[in-house]
């Protein structure tokens, strides 16, 4: 029994390993610069919507919340690079 919960954990955690891989965007004034330049150059179609997720970004920069102005920055440049 021990050696299939062993087993099975370790199974779960290569499951998880290409979730946790992906990389954040860092709530920082380079941060901010690099993703508007995705933003600024994304296809047409998918401008708008990686622009509101940057404006975000901002308005939570300047609230002093990083955590979720991270999230909005890899999610807008997520958008403008369809990646």
């Amino acid at each position: 029994m021990i050696k299939y919960a062993l087993t099975l954990t370790g199974l779960l955690g290569l499951l998880a390993t290409p979730l946790a891989a992906e990389e954040a965007v860092a709530c920082t004034d380079d941060g901010l610069n690099q993703v508007l330049e995705q933003v600024e150059t994304a296809p047409e179609d998918r401008k708008d919507a990686a622009m509101v997720e940057y404006q975000m970004a901002k308005e939570k920069m300047a609230e002093g919340d990083a955590e979720a102005c991270s999230v909005h920055l890899t999610n807008a440049s997520k958008v403008a690079t369809d990646s």
